[in-house]
């Protein structure tokens, strides 16, 4: 893999987000603009609903846990892959190989395709948190549910200087960077983006750096009450927010106390727009428990059961199909 990388997110239902780590700058007007084109088919937005539904973030570590309590709890999937595989023989080394085969792929478009392109049950590469020591800078959110696209632009803020365990200030990040935002924020709408122009795909951008600008030093008394920068929604930090006043398009986007209080709360009732600067850790439907040895070893020895019994059971069936020849 590229030695840069940036993050793709795809979150569908109450709580279930893939994450994955792309190789590449993750720039908007490259890597982006790949992602942008490949958005634009809603086809490819269609297969990726059907695909995520197979898709499980896993260790390489625990495959063998998760191979063996998929096989227990999903008949079909057992018989499936006993047929596939020859009564069981091969099974978890093909799942690592897959699981392998995924963290080789190219580009953030090709592991989409991938997740696309899914119609069974595939573990892929867990991908960590983001947090303070992260070195991917850009950041896209697909949501399959609110249709949009957010994007996210994180600067390095291992530069800062606090302890591991202090929490990043907002008035640090305007005493670093007083006259531009430390972050760049946008959120589209599939529906229109996916009438975009190449062109307009990168104009959107320029243009947006502007105006998020005017809005850091706009928008700095009213930040600035708030004092940890972890508390704030990555919209709002970096963002615009909603308009108060809609005939004043000038101070409509000024943030006041009350205004900013307001904001937060609509903000907060909006999960697509409440990532924040570092992600906190949750626990995911799909995520394992940790494999000991020892339950690496019963593991072992259920799988090895389920081949014997299947190797019986298809001798039994070639037996009582030679014994019933004429």
């Amino acid at each position: 893999m590229s030695s840069s990388s940036y993050r793709i997110y795809i979150r569908f239902g109450v709580d279930n987000c893939v994450r994955l780590l792309a190789p590449g700058a993750g720039v908007p007007g490259t890597e982006g603009l790949e992602l942008f084109e490949w958005l634009q088919d809603p086809n490819n937005i269609v297969r990726l609903r059907n695909g995520i539904q197979y898709i499980y973030e896993i260790d390489e570590k625990e495959l063998r846990y998760f191979l063996d309590s998929k096989l227990r709890g999903d008949r079909s999937f057992r018989m499936k892959q006993m047929n596939k595989h020859a009564g069981g023989e091969g099974m978890l080394a093909a799942f690592k190989q897959d699981h392998l085969r995924f963290d080789g792929l190219r580009t953030g478009v090709d592991k989409l395709e991938a997740i696309s392109n899914a119609a069974e049950i595939t573990a892929i590469p867990r991908t960590s948190p983001r947090k303070r020591s992260d070195k991917s800078r850009w950041l896209y959110l697909l949501d399959l549910d609110q249709e949009t696209l957010e994007l996210y632009g994180f600067k390095d803020y291992t530069s800062q200087k606090f302890t591991p365990s202090a929490r990043l200030t907002v008035k640090s990040l305007f005493r670093k960077s007083p006259h531009e935002p430390h972050g760049y924020y946008i959120k589209v709408k599939l529906s229109e983006l996916q009438t975009m122009w190449r062109s307009e795909w990168l104009s959107l951008h320029a243009v947006h750096v502007g105006a998020l600008k005017q809005l850091w030093k706009r928008n700095a008394e009213a930040l600035q009450t708030i004092p940890h920068a972890d508390n704030i929604p990555f919209a709002m930090l970096y963002g615009s927010v909603p308009r108060a006043n809609r005939t004043d398009s000038r101070n409509s986007r000024r943030l006041t106390r009350t205004s900013l209080t307001t904001a937060m709360a609509a903000l907060n009732r909006r999960k697509p727009s409440k990532m924040s600067i570092f992600e906190r850790k949750s626990n995911r439907p799909n995520a394992p428990r940790r494999v000991t040895d020892a339950q690496s070893r019963v593991l072992q020895a259920r799988l090895l059961r389920l081949q014997g019994a299947a190797k019986a059971a298809r001798h039994r069936r070639q037996t009582m199909g030679t014994v019933g020849q004429p």
